[in-house]
């Protein structure tokens, strides 16, 4: 894959095509049209800028989220939309909300320290002057549903046409001005699957361990914004060329070049990658857990004395350990972590059509203890399978089949967890005159192994009988 391009210039991108369909959209919004009515008609200037001209220049779709600038300012804005809801990001900041929707006053940097609670703005005199202080030349356009006129003093249409990121300016200022915009250009180069222009990609290289400065919370947001992306592989393999994945996952980053197994013929950054991209992105928890799925393998790898075979023992447990270390110091959220590393502890569990529905049901019961939901857990497993370059060999009818059975098994005998029980801790105590303690925990689990393999005697009339036979002091 190449990664840099030298810049070439191409002005023919934008036709009044685009304009058309632009305008179609933003006018069969009520909102967005009564906000540039009420502008246009006070004689302000009004423009659409960011992501959403960048996406449907890019994809030729639209994004729901549309922010507008303009030189009103947040009082006139105010007294403007007297009749909704108005709200303000701050008076530092210039940017009000309109029943939701950003309006953002002409701005232009007075002070930034790359840190966003340091940044000082103030009011800007021309749309211009506003695009200037963006980050990317593919950011830098803004689109006038007035005139339905695109301006793009950096041309970064053209630089869309092309597929090249590209910092405005001197890369290394805006870099410095913000770190996390070393983390957003990865993820622009997965968005357009494109080419780094030679300065910026010099820069990024250079001044990329100034990742380590950015807030956890950020690096975790832009995380889950790359898992949206169906080829979010472009992502970490950036990362990874820049020099900055081994700050943000480690453990991913010593998988490059390492040794897949007997079993595989890419390395284990490549399956982790492919198993990733199989997956789609309304899955995104899903999706990052294939990404870091196997990233135990190269503390676990060993040879075996007795064939000499490259082996890695008990990879899914290291692999959810040192990713549950990771997602925390990133801030991700308990129920997060718990269910990508859920993921990742169960992934190795696999099944055969002879498998037992006791069996069945003990996997069904190593699933639920992670909260997981066997749907997805068949997702990462099929992505998985997927990723392995050498061994595809999964038949759809046996698929098909264990589905079948667990679904059946969940619709019908569903005591996968101690919560499905008909009796509760108070009723063991009662029923036993025990007080609270380690014994009341001891009978539930014993009733649960029952009631697994006999899902019929799960009621309390049973259950009060049968616990005063077990013998709870062993």
């Amino acid at each position: 894959m190449e990664w840099v391009f030298d810049y070439v210039y191409n002005d023919n991108i934008c036709s009044e095509e685009s304009s058309i369909k632009i305008d179609r959209f933003l006018y069969r919004n009520e909102l967005y049209r009564e906000i540039i009515n009420r502008l246009y008609k006070s004689k302000y200037e009004v423009y659409i800028v960011g992501g959403f001209i960048r996406d449907f220049l890019t994809h030729n779709k639209f994004s729901e989220d549309v922010d507008f600038v303009t030189n009103a300012t947040p009082e006139e804005l105010k007294k403007l939309f007297y009749d909704m809801k108005f709200a303000t990001g701050g008076e530092t900041f210039l940017v009000s909300f309109v029943n939701g929707v950003e309006i953002a006053t002409y701005r232009r940097d007075v002070v930034n320290t790359g840190i966003r609670t340091d940044c000082q703005v103030e009011r800007a005199k021309s749309i211009e002057e506003d695009l200037s202080r963006r980050d990317f030349t593919i950011n830098a356009i803004a689109f006038s549903p007035i005139t339905g006129e695109f301006i793009d003093p950096y041309r970064g249409k053209s630089d869309i046409h092309d597929r090249i990121i590209k910092f405005i300016g001197d890369p290394k200022d805006r870099i410095y001005e913000d770190n996390e915009r070393i983390l957003r250009a990865c993820r622009f180069m997965a968005v357009m699957e494109g080419l780094f222009d030679r300065l910026t990609f010099l820069a990024l290289k250079k001044y990329s361990t100034l990742i380590k400065c950015v807030a956890p919370e950020r690096i975790s947001l832009e995380i889950k914004k790359a898992m949206k992306i169906r080829k979010a592989s472009v992502f970490f393999e950036t990362m990874k060329l820049i020099g900055c994945l081994k700050y943000v996952f480690p453990s991913l980053r010593a998988c490059h070049d390492q040794d897949g197994g007997p079993h595989h013929d890419e390395t284990i950054f490549e399956h982790n990658m492919i198993s990733g991209d199989t997956i789609h992105p309304k899955y995104p928890l899903i999706k990052l857990a294939g990404y870091l799925h196997d990233v135990g393998k190269p503390p676990c790898a060993i040879i075996d004395d007795k064939d000499y075979t490259l082996k890695f023992i008990e990879h899914e447990k290291v692999g959810a350990d040192l990713v549950r270390d990771e997602l925390k110091a990133l801030c991700f959220s308990n129920d997060e972590i718990k269910y990508i590393c859920g993921l990742i502890y169960c992934h190795m569990n696999s099944f055969s059509k002879k498998l037992s529905k006791k069996a069945t049901k003990r996997f069904l019961v190593r699933l639920s203890k992670s909260g997981i939901d066997y749907r997805d857990w068949f997702r990462l497993f099929i992505a998985d399978k997927h990723g392995n370059m050498k061994s595809r060999d999964f038949k759809l009818g046996e698929l098909k089949s264990f589905l079948e059975k667990i679904k059946y098994l969940y619709e019908n005998e569903n005591t996968f967890s101690l919560d499905a029980l008909s009796i509760n801790g108070n009723d063991v105590m009662n029923a036993l005159s025990i007080s609270q303690g380690p014994k009341v925990g001891i009978v539930l689990k014993k009733c649960f192994e029952y009631c697994l393999d006999n899902p019929g005697d799960n009621n309390k009339e049973f259950l009060l009988n049968f616990i005063k036979e077990i013998d709870y002091e062993s």
